[in-house]
């Protein structure tokens, strides 16, 4: 529960990240690449001090498919930002979860 809690945190300061960073002219797809290489050196570290630091084909298999599916992830989130922000994420809790966000001015 704790990891879903963090994710879903976490996923969303990412996204208001993305936000202001468009409001401010950035290029977001510089963001999402470090993202992505901080959490490649992330991993790699988390490997080498369980000491499961190994390749085969199943592994390379599965990490080129996460590399493919956070890249289209991360276009269309990328989408969602310029369009409306965070206005998705939270649609989303609303009808998934009956989730009422508090009003913010």
């Amino acid at each position: 529960m704790i990891a879903l809690i963090l994710h879903v945190i976490l996923s969303s300061a990412f996204g208001i990240l993305l936000k202001y960073a468009k409001d401010r002219g950035y290029r977001l797809d510089s963001i999402g690449f470090i993202n992505y290489l901080v959490a490649l050196l992330i991993a790699i570290w988390s490997m080498m001090q369980l000491g499961s630091f190994s390749f085969s084909g199943l592994t390379t298999g599965l990490g080129t498919t996460n590399g493919i599916t956070y890249a289209l992830g991360f276009f269309l989130w990328k989408a969602a930002v310029r369009v409306s922000g965070v206005l998705l994420p939270q649609s989303y809790f609303a009808f998934q979860w009956s989730y009422r966000s508090p009003l913010q001015f």
